[in-house]
């Protein structure tokens, strides 16, 4: 046993507001504890990400898998390049690393870290990112 609680000596919660600070009442230990973390968000927000980053560490410390279902938020720009047959793929890759801090802006520490966590369990086929669209009636992605 490696001193870590297993999931059924977690104490949880119903719901967690903000000043319950959920990363480390609820994500950290959890993820401590877990070997597969699946998570469906309405939308992309690298803040989200990073912070579920903040356990990956551990995650991976158990041989752990992730798989993230997320929503990308388009701009009218995006979506009339997808119509002009731009690659969906690329369009939507472009339109959320934009929301990912700059590589102008100097990441701390920590973040930078999260972000290389991240990047090797892609890697390494542990980590699964899709991105779910709203569509138009003609099929094509909604602004």
């Amino acid at each position: 046993m490696t001193g870590q609680p297993q999931l059924t000596e977690i104490t949880y919660r119903v719901f967690y507001r903000p000043n319950d600070n959920p990363l480390e009442t609820f994500y950290l230990p959890t993820l401590a504890a877990s070997v597969h973390y699946d998570r469906s968000a309405g939308y992309f927000r690298s803040s989200a990400l990073a912070a579920a980053a903040a356990g990956i560490v551990r995650l991976i410390h158990n041989s752990g898998t992730m798989r993230l279902l997320v929503g990308a938020e388009l701009s009218e720009q995006d979506v009339e390049a997808i119509k002009e047959g731009y690659d969906l793929r690329q369009t939507i890759s472009q339109a959320m690393l934009a929301q990912l801090p700059g590589a102008d802006l100097t990441l701390d520490g920590a973040l930078q870290q999260r972000l290389e966590a991240l990047a090797w369990m892609v890697a390494n086929g542990t980590l699964d990112i899709k991105v779910v669209l709203p569509l138009d009636l003609n099929g094509f992605p909604l602004p």
